[in-house]
């Protein structure tokens, strides 16, 4: 080092030697200047080389120095060395401030020895830390020295060397990585299978070391099982193909992945493979699989139940049902009708139970669907009340509904979901209500671009809710402790079906109550708006007359012996010409030989289902009965066990239990048969108390439906009344408005109360005005047509008023 200093001495020497001529060129003081540089740099270094604290950090060896010079103010004034290097370009006039190099502590380190150097004078050598341009703290050894300048201004040089403490420390962490790798392997490998590296710790379970890989082969190290599951790895590899794989070890699972080591030239030169032990994550793997089986065999079973429930609850409650229904129609003494009439009530309660337990299962399972159709929403809840204001009127009580202007009469969304949400909510307003009314409001909360939200409200004047209950009110089987026994009779499913159903909807809902004072439940459902036309095509009403398939004939199979009874009771009452099957063979049979007008199958069946004997017949070109309508009777509720009967080739379906007048109007819509238009002589005509010759109000059904309660009988007549009365009157101020639409949809909704009392002949005038303003659209005058239809209206109601029985009578 004194050699080179001294070698640098003499050519400085001559420079300045050079420089006492008068024509000093700009060339010659620059080169100057940088070997002053140099050796005001390399001189520094020699001393901090002669330092204490630089001997036991020589060891490491010097990487880099450099220097710089600051002032008073610790501004940078000058650099000189691997500033590029440490901390970036930058522009040579756009030097930092010296706080820049260092973070807080070490700064504060820094001006201490600077302060301590302008004090004494005395050189300061001490080890610091700088901040390089990556953010990296970087070992510095520092030398401060104290320069004047003939201006008077103080200048401090900072020299500094740095040592390869960092690379090092580095160098070491890689290797450190390999070889602590967690749970895994990495092998680099020449052509001959050569491990030319080797890392990891994983390997250590197999009892080989890192040291075990270097300089031999595959074939060296591994015994013969796992030399032949790994061979195919490093063999791709070398033919320059990627692999992956699982491989089982010991009992352990590894993933192998392999892949080519490319020269210069693209060729292969050798091959890496890194092996990872997986044997936890199969075992995770393992157990998912494990769970999403026993979920799908839960779910499976849930669903096996839910048929299981439908069918072996569902088919006997049809038979219950329907020989009580046929009891009816029997001469019965007032105990026997009492009798009766409970048997009935306690069938349909444990229906309702069963419809709700099912319902609340499909819905836990996700089988509930939702669907998007554009449907009326005025007509809807018009027909919520028609289907509950009996039950409102059996306990005499008031049965409004309002809805706002600002609410669509058309969006789109799920009837049927929101009729269901409305008549339970109803329904379980009636139900804890004694006096006053019960009220359905529809209102518009707010509109967006494509969407409506709306508000159906259900406020009644009943016992309340208590408010330590309103927080549970829609969990299952949750009820109210207010209220006798009767009263809270149920499962208390309803309220809890109703709130699944409205966040199914993606709505909300809520309750406000006081007990004594009533209570308000509300929904809030978003629709889609729409301007689709959704005039109904009103499906035909057959009444109860059940003489328009006389004639006919018809095949029922059914495997249970009491619902092939009722079958063949109603079939024998409509006299109809039939033959029973009591299994799949035997049907199929019977529809092999002799042509039928309708088939009806139940769905499961021994020998054959009905699903079975439907195919067979469709497939048989020879069958005499491949073309006729089938009708699947089923008790299973899953929707998608209907739609599969549907696929399979059934016209419709009918779900038991069902009622003997549901049955006959399935049957005669499927055969598209007319309604009954009935002439004058068909039934017998009387001359009433006033003299005025009419149609007989006749009263025989609801006899039978009432069991001898008269209230319950006079009830009936004041709500057929009611409606009658509301029905002329709406038909009347249609016509004055020219509202050909609301005066069909008038006479639509009067005529199945009329039909009820056996007026037909008002009954085939209201259909003719029906057909006229909503189907025909004609433009003839229906004036007239009405104006007669309203006289007759007001003689039946004054036939309705004499029907009813005093209440003392016997």
């Amino acid at each position: 080092m004194n050699e080179y200093l001294n070698r640098q001495l003499d050519q400085i020497s001559k420079l300045i030697s050079g420089l006492k001529g008068a024509d000093v060129g700009l060339e010659k003081l620059i080169e100057l200047d940088r070997s002053l540089e140099m050796l005001s740099n390399l001189i520094k270094t020699v001393r901090l080389e002669g330092q204490e604290d630089f001997t036991e950090l020589n060891d490491q060896g010097v990487k880099q120095d450099a220097a710089f010079y600051f002032n008073r103010q610790f501004r940078v004034v000058r650099f000189v060395g691997s500033y590029e290097n440490i901390f970036g370009s930058g522009k040579i006039d756009d030097l930092p401030e010296v706080s820049s190099f260092f973070n807080a502590a070490g700064f504060d380190h820094f001006r201490e020895k600077t302060e301590s150097l302008l004090e004494t004078g005395e050189p300061q050598s001490f080890y610091a830390e700088i901040i390089s341009k990556n953010g990296l703290l970087l070992p510095v050894h520092f030398l401060l020295e104290k320069i004047s300048f003939s201006a008077g201004q103080e200048i401090v040089t900072a020299g500094m060397v740095f040592f390869s403490q960092t690379p090092t420390v580095l160098e070491n962490y890689r290797e450190i990585l390999i070889e602590n790798l967690p749970g895994m392997d990495v092998y680099l490998f020449d052509t001959q299978f050569r491990h030319v590296l080797s890392g990891g710790r994983e390997k250590e379970r197999l009892g080989l070391s890192n040291a075990d890989f270097i300089g031999k082969t595959l074939f060296e190290v591994y015994g013969e099982k796992t030399r032949k599951r790994l061979f195919p790895f490093y063999r791709n590899a070398l033919d320059g193909k990627l692999s992956e794989g699982e491989v089982r070890i010991k009992g352990r699972v590894y993933f192998i992945s392999a892949t080519p080591v490319r020269g210069i030239d693209k060729q292969v030169v050798g091959g890496a493979l890194i092996s990872q032990d997986v044997t936890k994550e199969k075992e995770v793997e393992k157990n998912l699989l494990r769970a999403k089986r026993e979920a799908e065999e839960a779910d499976k079973a849930k669903s096996l139940f839910l048929a299981s429930m439908s069918h072996e609850i569902r088919t006997p409650l049809n038979a219950i049902i329907g020989f009580t229904d046929l009891l009816h129609k029997t001469d019965l003494t007032p105990k026997q009708k009492k009798f009766s009439r409970l048997i009935s009530q306690s069938s349909e309660h444990l229906l309702s139970v069963v419809n709700e337990v099912l319902f609340l299962f499909k819905l836990g399972m996700g089988k509930v669907y939702i669907e998007k159709v554009p449907f009326n929403l005025h007509e809807l809840i018009r027909n919520v009340r028609e289907s509950l204001i009996f039950r409102a009127n059996e306990k005499d009580l008031e049965f409004v509904y309002s809805i706002h202007s600002g609410v669509p009469e058309v969006v789109a969304g799920d009837p049927f979901r929101l009729k269901q949400i409305i008549s339970n909510l109803v329904g379980n307003a009636i139900k804890f209500t004694d006096d006053g009314r019960v009220c359905v409001r529809v209102s518009k909360e707010k509109s967006i671009r494509k969407r409506v939200f709306l508000r159906f409200e259900v406020e009644d004047t009943g016992i309340g809710i208590p408010k330590k209950d309103l927080d549970f009110i829609f969990d299952e089987f949750a009820q109210s402790g207010i209220g006798n026994e009767k009263r809270r009779k149920g499962a208390g499913l309803g309220l809890t079906i109703v709130k699944k159903l409205v966040d199914l909807l993606g709505g909300r809902m809520g309750v406000e109550s006081l007990p004594g004072e009533g209570s308000t439940f509300f929904a809030v459902i978003p629709f889609e708006k729409t301007d689709a036309d959704v005039s109904e095509v009103q499906e035909k009403d057959y009444g109860g007359t059940f003489n328009l398939l006389e004639g006919k004939r018809i095949l029922y199979a059914d495997d249970d012996e009491n619902n092939l009874l009722l079958g063949e009771s109603i079939l024998k009452d409509w006299n109809v010409d039939y033959e029973l099957a009591v299994d799949g063979a035997e049907a199929l049979e019977l529809l092999r030989r002799e042509p039928f007008d309708l088939v009806l199958l139940d769905i499961h069946m021994p020998k054959l289902s009905g699903v079975e004997v439907l195919k067979k017949v469709k497939m048989d070109e020879t069958n005499p009965n491949k073309n006729v309508k089938m009708l699947a009777v089923t008790a299973n509720i899953m929707r998608n066990d209907i739609q599969r009967y549907l696929r399979s080739g059934f016209d419709s379906y009918i779900v038991k239990p069902f009622r003997e007048e549901n049955l006959y109007s399935k049957i005669c819509n499927l055969l598209d048969l007319e309604p009954p238009v009935l002439g004058k002589d068909t039934f017998p005509v009387s001359t009433s108390k006033t003299g005025i010759t009419s149609e007989r109000f006749d009263t025989s059904l609801l006899l039978k439906t009432s069991g001898g309660d008269i209230a319950f009988f006079n009830q009936m007549i004041d709500t057929f009344i009611s409606g009658a009365k509301e029905a002329s009157e709406g038909m009347v101020a249609a016509v004055q408005t020219k509202n050909r639409n609301e005066i069909g949809k008038r006479a639509h909704k009067a005529i199945p109360s009329f039909r009820y009392f056996g007026l037909t002949r008002l009954v085939s005038s209201l259909m003719k005005l029906e057909e006229m303003t909503l189907r025909q659209r004609k433009t003839e005058p229906v004036e007239e047509l009405v104006a007669s239809l309203v006289k007759e209206i007001e003689k039946m109601v004054r036939l309705a008023e004499e029907a009813k029985i005093p209440e003392d009578g016997n």
